[in-house]
């Protein structure tokens, strides 16, 4: 199931860690795109869209 926030918007972003597992501690943030539409993600916090990945929900 998919959730998505309609008050997400461009700027907002989510945080994300991730502790214990095989590969080491992980944290990388996500920040809202295009009005709410999409998110793309950083392992840098003070560097938005750092990683050049991006992530867009289809057209319903």
């Amino acid at each position: 199931m998919l959730w998505v926030s309609s008050e997400a918007s461009s700027g907002d972003s989510l945080g994300l860690s991730f502790a214990d597992v095989p590969q080491g501690q992980c944290a990388l943030s996500l920040d809202v795109i295009d009005g709410g539409k999409g998110l793309c993600a950083s392992d840098d916090p003070d560097l938005s869209c750092g990683l050049d990945v991006r992530f867009t929900r289809p057209n319903r």
